[in-house]
């Protein structure tokens, strides 16, 4: 089964991206691009539907960029990788909205195609549950 989405992998060990990529590609993720400057992914047009961003970069925290990338738009969906060890990294990542942490290790990738999928899965549950909310709403009764 072939996956259509924009994919974004921040993460600024370029052979790390690659083995992300690979294993995404593999699982039938078609469509990713790799990004090593956070600043370079933050200023892009590209599409921004699900991100796998790295906690560490030289100048930003992956922090710093969940917060600016929920900031601009709610329903992106991240998912946060880092070495870091510590629980704290995770629950703030979490805290800021990303949909799952993973702590980063070619063990722990194999793992991302199956986490991916569940953010697919919750866009597709989402997405009615909004429009029905809307419906029922008053704004949607006095318009349509």
């Amino acid at each position: 089964m072939e996956y259509n989405y924009n994919i974004c992998i921040v993460e600024d060990d370029l052979f790390f991206a690659n083995l992300i990529q690979e294993t995404l590609k593999n699982q039938g993720f078609r469509s990713s691009k790799i990004y090593t400057n956070p600043r370079e992914f933050l200023t892009s047009n590209d599409p921004k539907e699900i991100i796998i961003l790295d906690h560490h970069f030289s100048d930003l925290t992956g922090i710093e960029i969940l917060r600016k990338l929920k900031g601009n738009n709610p329903n992106t969906q991240v998912i946060y990788l880092s070495g870091q060890e510590k629980m704290s990294v995770a629950i703030t990542a979490i805290k800021y909205g990303a949909f799952d942490y993973i702590e980063k290790s070619t063990e722990n990738l194999k793992k991302l195609p199956s986490v991916v999928r569940k953010v697919i899965e919750n866009n597709k549950e989402t997405v009615p549950d909004q429009m029905n909310l809307f419906k029922r709403s008053r704004l949607f009764k006095l318009f349509f």
